[in-house]
Formats: structure tokens, sequence, C-alpha cells
């Protein structure tokens, strides 16, 4: 019995779910509350460091997670780096979602092209 912590901005898709129980044994998913989810979107461009700004987000993780755990964590590079790291410090395992992309391309007019791209869930990786 696992738990995933669900560190991004969106909810997981059913396909998402499904794969996360048939694949990590996942029982429990635990996402952020809306102001951490809005912290982790907005991550301050201007700031030279987020390690302080990302704290609540490493607390949230300590007070609902466990060793062994899963840690579904995608967003801002830098921010995802110090948490991957952050997590395996602690034991638990950082997986991120795998997608493949469809792309549609639809003639509109006046030699326009629309583009439209349509992402997938493939599966779960480790880092």
């Amino acid at each position: 019995m696992s738990s995933l912590i669900i560190i991004m901005s969106h909810e997981l898709t059913n396909e998402q779910v499904e794969d996360a129980k048939n694949t990590l044994g996942i029982t429990s998913f635990i996402y952020m509350d809306d102001l951490l989810k809005d912290m982790w979107r907005n991550i301050p461009t201007e700031l030279e460091s987020i390690t302080d700004y990302i704290k609540p987000i490493k607390d949230f993780i300590l007070s609902r997670g466990n060793t062994e755990d899963f840690a579904l964590i995608q967003g801002e590079f830098g921010a995802v780096y110090e948490l991957v790291s952050f997590v395996k410090g602690i034991g638990m395992i950082p997986v991120y979602s795998t997608t493949k992309r469809v792309t549609i391309e639809t003639p509109i007019k006046d030699d326009t092209i629309k583009t439209e791209r349509i992402f997938k869930h493939v599966r779960f990786r480790k880092y």
C-alpha cells in the first residue's frame, strides 16, 4: 500500500490514476491544497534561490508522505530538481509522467495552418 503525493499544477487524468494503481501499487492520492498548488504554478522568476519559497511544499511532503511512498513531481525545472533531490533524501520515490504527443494540423485559410497538440499519458518513470 503506497501513496502518491502529487506535486504539479493540475489534476491527474483517469488514465494516470489507473496506471498509478496498476504499475506503482498506489492506493492513496494526496494532492496539495489550492494555496500550495498556486505557489507551485507561480514560482517567481526574479528569485535568485527558490529554496525558501518552496519550503512549505517540502513541509507538506514531510507531513503527508512516508518512506517508500511515491511523489509525482512536474513543473518548473529548478523546483523539480530541488524537490526530486529532497524526496530521494527522505526515502521517497520521485516519478514523472511520460507522454506521447499527437500533433494535428488543420488548414484554415489564406495559407494558415492551425496546430493542435494532444498529450497522452504513456507511463510513469522514476527520476
